[in-house]
């Protein structure tokens, strides 16, 4: 609530204050919200930026526009860059929290030096569920699961919709997870403690 009032009182000034407008953009897309996120970047642009700081931006447009897509597609097989995982809750777990409640599905690099390689949204309806995470879930061009040969997958209930985990949250991991083609089994991640 203290950030969000901090961020309204700067638009209340300026609605398109570039800094303002890029960390909401990030915000947006870790939470699934790539319309969002391309709507703040795309503000953040229409001002003057640094060159290296606007061409992130872009970059990251791109990527929005192509996770946009991919919602709306069948995806395509990645070859050898794929996690397969089945993502279940812990009996008990969970029952406060409304069907529409989000899951984040994350895969980082097991040394915790990049960014999220891949990442994908459910709703605590759709558990269990198997999903495959590919190149095209990265959040970066620069950081996907073409970069690793293992993982570690994080899981994480979110009855706020935050991406960024708090307390309360429910969360499951699963580290040294091989990545491999289309045709392997999926791994079983299960939900099972609650995030202090």
């Amino acid at each position: 609530p203290a950030i969000q009032a901090l961020v309204d009182e700067v638009l209340a000034d300026n609605p398109n204050e570039p800094t303002v407008m890029g960390m909401l953009g990030i915000d947006a897309f870790e939470a699934g919200d790539f319309e969002g996120a391309i709507d703040n970047w795309r503000r953040a642009l229409a001002t003057d930026l640094p060159p290296g700081v606007a061409e992130a931006m872009r970059q990251g447009i791109d990527v929005a526009q192509r996770r946009l897509a991919a919602q709306q597609a069948p995806k395509a097989s990645s070859g050898g860059t794929t996690v397969a995982v089945t993502v279940s809750l812990a009996t008990g777990l969970g029952e406060a929290f409304g069907p529409q409640t989000t899951v984040f599905l994350v895969a980082r690099d097991s040394a915790g030096q990049l960014p999220p390689l891949a990442i994908q949204q459910l709703r605590l309806a759709d558990l269990p569920a198997t999903v495959t995470l590919d190149e095209g879930d990265a959040m970066s061009p620069m950081a996907s699961l073409k970069n690793v040969d293992e993982v570690r997958l994080v899981a994480r209930v979110s009855p706020s919709g935050q991406a960024r985990a708090q307390a309360g949250d429910l969360v499951g991991e699963l580290t040294g997870v091989a990545v491999g083609g289309a045709d392997e089994d999926p791994v079983a991640l299960t939900i099972d403690r609650v995030v202090e």
